[in-house]
């Protein structure tokens, strides 16, 4: 029977060796990472995801925040989650697009496909509920997406924190 990297080789353009493209599906395939290139179906990408399903993320702040790391940085941070209807056919650009409407050094990662969060330290001018409000309101229609934003209160990086709606979709 012929490997799933195998299959993948005849039917699409198959990366072996990081870094990927940023539009690719990222996988990992007999334990190896892999990417698939290309504007993939919705039903390719179900089947992809069915097939082997997206590691865990290797940032540090996810690796913490799931229990499987310690904390990453002392000082005080804020959490903003996101949650989308269904994942983004393109999860890389939507992150990418989401981290780059914020001012100053954020990080950002998925710890779910429909969930991302975006730690941003301490500055001297945080976005407001208004300023988070708008970045939705900015990604939504460029991505085809109904996406819910949380906000946490600005604090010391350790849980729990506190959580405010920004926007619901429903």
């Amino acid at each position: 029977m012929a490997s799933l990297q195998s299959v993948l080789e005849q039917y699409f353009t198959v990366y072996h060796t990081p870094p990927f493209p940023a539009d690719a599906y990222e996988l990992v395939v007999d334990g190896m990472p892999l990417a698939v290139a290309g504007d993939l179906s919705e039903r390719e990408v179900a089947l992809l995801k069915t097939l082997a399903p997206q590691p865990a993320s290797r940032n540090p702040w996810a690796q913490f925040l799931v229990g499987s790391g310690s904390i990453p940085a002392n000082g005080v941070v804020r959490l903003v989650q996101f949650n989308t209807s269904a994942a983004p056919t393109q999860p890389a650009l939507w992150l990418d697009a989401l981290l780059s409407l914020f001012s100053g050094d954020v990080t950002g990662f998925w710890l779910t496909p429909t969930h991302a969060v975006v730690v941003e330290p301490q500055t001297a001018t945080p976005l407001d509920q208004s300023g988070l409000l708008s970045i939705l309101d900015t990604l939504d229609p460029d991505f085809d997406t109904q996406t819910r934003g949380y906000l946490a209160n600005s604090g010391p990086s350790t849980p729990p924190c506190q959580r405010f709606l920004l926007k619901n979709n429903a």
